[in-house]
Formats: C-alpha cells, sequence, structure tokens
C-alpha cells in the first residue's frame, strides 16, 4: 500500500488572498467588451461590401484577427441570412461556402 507523503511547511504558497478576493476585478487588467450582434452584422456587411466575395474560412480569420467570436459571428451570418441582406452558396472551385451580399 503507497504511503502518502507529508507535506513539509516550505511546500505550500504564501496566503496573501483572502475569501473575498474574487468579488474585486485587479487593478491593471482591462476586461473585454463583448460584441455586440448589430456590431459584428455592420462590419460583416461592410467588409463584403468593400470584396464582395468572402469564403467561410476567410470570415472566420477575419473575424479573428478582430478579436470577434467565432460564435458572435456566426449569430449575426445567420441573422444577416434570415433578413436576406446576406447569401450564401457553396463554391465547387474553393469547395467551400462563399457569402455574397444579396442585394
Amino acid at each position: 500500500m503507497p504511503q502518502r507523503r507529508r507535506k513539509e511547511a516550505g511546500d505550500q504558497p504564501p496566503a496573501t488572498a483572502d475569501l473575498t478576493s474574487f468579488f474585486t476585478q485587479p487593478v491593471g487588467k482591462e476586461v473585454e467588451q463583448p460584441h455586440l450582434r448589430e456590431d459584428v452584422e455592420a462590419l460583416v456587411l461592410a467588409l463584403l461590401k468593400s470584396r464582395g466575395l468572402l469564403t467561410r474560412s476567410e470570415l472566420y480569420e477575419w473575424a479573428k484577427k478582430r478579436g470577434i467570436k467565432p460564435v458572435e459571428l456566426y449569430r449575426s451570418l445567420s441573422s444577416l441570412l434570415s433578413k436576406g441582406l446576406l447569401g450564401r452558396r457553396f463554391d465547387a472551385e474553393r469547395e467551400e461556402y462563399v457569402f455574397y451580399l444579396a442585394r
């Protein structure tokens, strides 16, 4: 039967935080504000107006560079598709979905 190793006094990290320290935000760290769906929709529409056609992977790379979460991008794309502002089709040459302005 294996024996448990005894903890020595020097093994433990010093206790500098109290139990309520999680209530306060650390000073100096900025909390990233989430993007609103309307803001992401406007950015996607502006990008499509400037470029014309965009593949799904190009859109995801663009969103990643801008700090937009994939779920936010997906929700905005779904909303634009349901509103009829955006179109989607499969491009056989690129073997990927292509998004374009419907109007």
